[in-house]
């Protein structure tokens, strides 16, 4: 199997992460595992303190941080009310640990889910437009086929990923998605329809119950390009259906 870089997204409640409390938790975490953060633009680059600053008065964060090791992003996703923070992993083969990014934000206040995902399967699971294959030379001519929707002369065929294991859907106050390792709040539990622990664990999933909610985990590597579909989707499955 081939190494894989990875991605660790974080969803909140977007009214309890704001980008100013996001990106002051994670210069807290960079500042103790000794990582030097700085925020580069075109032409200038301004320290960690500067550019929170920045954000404070803005109350926006459009850029993307670049440490040694991860990438920093933050956003809203107001229709679907909920907030994400993204840390991806920049250099493959230079595992992270992602517990010293997690800790601080889990089962706070608003936390809704968590989960790591691989970077390349997560793309690939949800690109739909045949272009990006034909960029990457990567076969599509297999792969089914739906209508974008849109009327004449704009309609075009789009790949259809409505039956991918590893799609991304959004939802209004979370977002329905797979990884190896998984944190699901209690109120993400209520709004799936609760989850049937004996069923996922006959699927595959190793199970925990916390106070915050549930750590699911599968083998490592299970959702990957190189692993079986037919697995992926009964893990799935076993969650949300």
């Amino acid at each position: 199997m081939k190494t894989a870089r990875e991605k660790l997204e974080i969803i909140f409640k977007p009214e309890c992460m704001s980008a100013t409390a996001a990106l002051t938790t994670l210069i807290e975490i960079a500042d103790r595992l000794g990582k030097s953060l700085e925020v580069a633009f075109d032409t200038t680059r301004v320290s960690a303190e500067e550019f929170r600053m920045r954000t404070e008065l803005s109350g926006k964060w459009s850029h993307e941080i670049k440490l040694d090791d991860v990438t920093l992003a933050y956003g809203i996703v107001a229709p679907w009310e909920h907030c994400f923070i993204s840390i991806t992993q920049s250099i493959v083969g230079r595992s992270v640990d992602w517990v010293p990014w997690l800790k601080p934000f889990l089962w706070k206040p608003g936390f809704i889910q968590a989960w790591i995902a691989d970077v390349d399967y997560n793309h690939w699971q949800n690109a739909e437009q045949p272009i990006e294959y034909k960029l990457s030379g990567r076969d599509h001519a297999h792969l089914p086929r739906i209508s974008n929707g849109l009327p004449s002369p704009l309609e075009d065929m789009w790949i259809d990923i409505s039956k991918n294991p590893g799609r991304r859907v959004l939802k209004k106050g979370y977002v329905e998605a797979v990884g190896d390792k998984m944190w699901l709040d209690r109120n993400f539990i209520a709004r799936i329809g609760g989850i049937n622990i004996e069923r996922l664990r006959v699927a595959g999933w190793r199970v925990r119950m916390e106070e915050g909610g549930a750590i699911m985990a599968a083998p490592s590597g299970t959702f990957s390009e190189e692993s079986a579909t037919e697995h992926q989707q009964q893990l799935r499955t076993a969650l949300y259906n």
